[in-house]
């Protein structure tokens, strides 16, 4: 009776021994769960657009053409909207281009934008194309125009697009690149203004007249504004002095 009491007994902590392992191996089971669902809230990804990236560059594209659409770097930052051709009433929204991330306003190039800094790649360059959309009921006197940028804090840069009228004028530019400065005048009374003269020598079966070669600031009687602006050669030559805020015109 004595050697079954004590052979339960022994079945007993044997029994306890076993669930003390279990209770030790489950909590340290929790432990390891625990410390890596904590590590795992610890690494998160932040998918907020970074403002700093959106930030203006030093780049600016001056569009004097009909190319309102634009491709960066093999993407499209422009709509390509064509507008409905058929006859009859087209609701409004038809009609109404759609904004793009770039262009939230009509999802076109405008006359002036500035480069964002989130396009440049690692090498400092943003590959361009310049293009149009054709319309059946309309002529455009446009073709494609690629280029490459490079940004510089040291040097702004304007990128003008000039396509228009190249049947008309001999030796034409489609792309010019222009420096920017944009220190302020010396005196806060006074302004800068930049004059870029981009005539170009017509054709000669051209009925336009001629206004190529050298011009003169005056104010608006004609009146010349100083002797160091008179005779502004450069085809593409580049002009900057402060002047006084007063109108002032171009004699060619």
């Amino acid at each position: 009776m004595k050697q079954q009491k004590k052979g339960t007994n022994g079945q007993c902590l044997n029994a306890m021994g076993w669930i003390s392992l279990l209770q030790v191996i489950l909590l340290l089971v929790s432990i390891f769960v625990l410390s890596c669902k904590r590590e795992n809230l610890d690494y998160t990804f932040d998918y907020r657009p970074n403002p700093d990236a959106q930030k203006a560059s030093n780049t600016r594209l001056v569009n004097l053409s009909e190319n309102a659409q634009l491709i960066a770097n093999g993407d499209s930052l422009t709509n390509f909207f064509v507008p409905p051709q058929r006859s009859g009433y087209i609701p409004p929204e038809e009609l109404t281009p759609p904004g793009t991330r770039y262009f939230p306003k009509d999802g076109r190039l405008g006359q002036s934008w500035t480069v964002p800094q989130d396009l440049f790649q690692t090498d400092g360059t943003v590959r361009f194309r310049t293009t149009f959309v054709p319309i059946p009921t309309k002529t455009i006197a446009s073709h494609d125009v690629e280029f490459t940028v490079r940004d510089s804090y040291d040097a702004p840069k304007d990128y003008y697009l000039l396509i228009n009228h190249e049947s008309r004028v001999q030796k034409p530019d489609r792309l010019v690149e222009v420096p920017r400065s944009v220190t302020a005048p010396k005196r806060p009374d006074h302004f800068k203004i930049r004059i870029i003269n981009f005539a170009k020598k017509l054709m000669p079966t051209s009925s336009m007249e001629d206004i190529t070669g050298p011009i003169t600031l005056t104010y608006a009687d004609g009146t010349p504004l100083a002797t160091a602006q008179q005779g502004l050669q450069a085809m593409l030559g580049l002009i900057m002095w402060n002047c006084l805020m007063v109108p002032i015109s171009l004699n060619c």
